[in-house]
């Protein structure tokens, strides 16, 4: 009955395969984390520790909407939303929560250590 909607997924399916065929001798190369080359670089004072990504703050919006969800849906009798709701929102909690601790982490870890200069940064 659903059958068309395989098609496409063969189709990428096969695209993916003539791809390996195609380009199977190249090599994958990973960047290295925080631009660190060797194992005694600080990563404290790199160029690619990033602030605190506005998005949190979307998601603790959405997560208090989900939190006034919840007690509606309990408030209505409607235990399905309201377990939906409150996985949701404790999922958006979580992210965000923990984004923002490690936010702080990462400030009080670069105040409290000397800047450390490395050649070619």
């Amino acid at each position: 009955m659903l059958d068309f909607l395989l098609i496409p997924i063969a189709i990428l399916y096969l695209m993916v395969v003539g791809l390996l065929f195609i380009y199977r001798r190249l090599e994958f190369f990973r960047t290295p984390k925080f631009g660190n080359v060797k194992k005694a670089q600080d990563w404290r004072h790199r160029r690619y520790q990033l602030r605190l990504p506005p998005i949190v703050f979307y998601e603790l919006g959405f997560a208090c909407f989900n939190i006034v969800t919840f007690l509606f849906a309990i408030y209505l009798d409607n235990w399905i939303i309201a377990v939906y709701a409150a996985f949701f929102s404790a999922g958006l909690l979580f992210t965000s929560l923990f984004t923002i601790v490690h936010t702080i982490n990462i400030y009080h870890l670069r105040s409290s250590s000397p800047a450390v200069v490395i050649a070619g940064d």
